[in-house]
C-alpha cells in the first residue's frame, strides 16, 4: 500500500502506508499508523519533521530526501533500520548528525562533500557495499579518508577537475571496489584526462582488481554515438564487449 500525500491533502487517520510520499506536508499533522511504513520519499519537509519521520517509522529502510530546511545546530539522528538513504540536496550537516548502523546503499545528488562520507560510514555498523554520486566536489584542504567496504561505485555526474577525479578513483579511498559503473559523462571526463588506462590496469591486476568495468548509457543519447564515432576503435583496442546500453571493458 502506498499514500501520495500532496499540499493540503486529508488524510485517512485509519491508513497504514507501507511507502508515502510528501510533499509541503508536515509528519506532525499525519494521524496514521506507522507500524507497517518501510518506504518514505519527502520534500520542502522541516527539520522536527524529518526528525518525527525517523523516530515513528523505526522499521523504515528506504528514504530518499529531496529537500528539506536545516538548522544550524542539528541534533544527532540515529536509525536502526535505514538501508537505503537518496539525497538530493547539499547539506553535509545532515550527513554530520546521521548516525544510520544498517545502511548500505548511499545515493547521493549535488555537490555534496565527500570529505563527510567517511565519518558517516564509521558510525555504521554494516559495510556502505553501494555508493551512487552525481555532482560531487572535494573539500579543499582536507583529505578524504578511505571508504572501506564499497564494492559498488556508480558515477552519474562528475566535475572536470583532474585532480579530483584521480583522488576519488585512487585504490586508497575505495580498497575494496569490484564493480564500477560510468554514465557517459563521467567516462568522456575521464578519457579526455587520460585516467582509463589507470582503470583498466587496476582490472588487470591480480591484486585489487575490479571485476566489472562498465560504461552505461541510459537513453542512447546521441551523444554516445558520436563519442564512439570519435574514439570507438580506440576502445576497441582496449577489449570491450559491447552491450545494449553501453559498453563493459572485459
Amino acid at each position: 500500500m502506498a499514500f501520495l500525500f500532496p499540499r493540503y491533502r486529508s488524510v485517512n487517520p485509519t491508513a497504514s502506508p507501507e511507502k508515502i510520499a510528501l510533499r509541503y506536508v508536515s509528519v506532525r499533522l499525519l494521524q496514521i499508523s506507522w507500524n507497517r511504513l518501510t518506504s518514505a520519499t519527502v520534500e520542502f519537509l522541516e527539520l522536527e519533521d524529518l526528525i518525527l519521520l525517523f523516530r515513528h517509522a523505526p522499521q523504515m529502510t528506504y528514504l530518499e530526501i529531496l529537500s528539506f530546511t536545516p538548522d544550524s545546530s542539528m541534533p544527532p539522528i540515529i536509525h536502526h533500520g535505514l538501508k537505503t538513504l537518496i539525497l538530493h540536496t547539499a547539506e553535509e550537516i545532515l550527513l554530520g548528525s546521521l548516525t544510520l548502523p544498517c545502511l548500505q546503499v548511499l545515493n547521493i545528488h549535488n555537490t555534496i562533500l565527500l570529505t563527510h562520507l567517511p565519518a558517516l560510514v564509521q558510525r555504521s555498523s554494516c559495510p556502505l557495499t553501494k555508493l551512487i554520486l552525481s555532482d560531487f566536489v572535494f573539500e579543499d584542504g582536507n583529505e578524504f579518508q578511505p571508504l572501506t567496504g564499497v564494492t559498488n561505485l556508480i558515477v552519474e555526474d562528475m566535475v572536470k577537475e583532474d585532480d579530483a577525479i584521480k583522488r576519488l578513483l585512487d585504490v586508497y579511498y575505495f580498497p575494496d571496489l569490484r564493480h564500477l559503473t560510468l554514465r557517459l559523462q563521467p567516462f568522456r571526463v575521464l578519457w579526455d584526462a587520460g585516467v582509463i588506462p589507470l582503470l583498466l590496469d587496476r582490472k588487470r591486476a591480480d591484486e585489487r582488481g575490479l571485476d566489472k568495468f562498465i560504461v552505461v548509457d541510459q537513453v542512447r543519447a546521441p551523444e554516445f554515438d558520436l563519442m564512439w564515432e570519435e574514439v570507438g576503435e580506440e576502445l576497441k583496442a582496449l577489449n570491450i564487449g559491447l552491450r545494449e546500453d553501453g559498453f563493459e571493458f572485459l
